[in-house]
């Protein structure tokens, strides 16, 4: 089922996030353009999910031993492995 926020003690849910990637030419086309720093960066704004936000996860089974099986593969994963994108910069990691 999905997760869902129910909790966050910042002001805020969200945050404007940015990245600005600066071989943008090169990466248009590498034959004619170098990977250079003399390119103009173009920024791209997304929307991040504020730090501190408790979410909600609901698991189901009419099977006890595989719903506390479940609980204890999600806990694993959100805490080790993280889910979505950017978990490098440490996104999609819960604590």
């Amino acid at each position: 089922m999905d997760a869902y926020p129910f909790k966050w003690p910042n002001k805020k849910l969200f945050r404007l996030d940015v990245m600005n990637p600066h071989y943008g030419k090169y990466y248009e086309n590498p034959a004619q353009n170098p990977p250079s720093d003399w390119y103009n960066p173009v920024p791209i704004f997304y929307l991040t999910v504020n730090t501190d936000v408790k979410y909600c996860f609901i698991v189901a089974s009419k099977e006890n031993s595989l719903l506390s099986k479940t609980k204890e593969w999600l806990e694993f994963a959100l805490k080790n492995i993280g889910i979505g994108a950017k978990g490098s910069q440490g996104y999609g990691i819960f604590v």
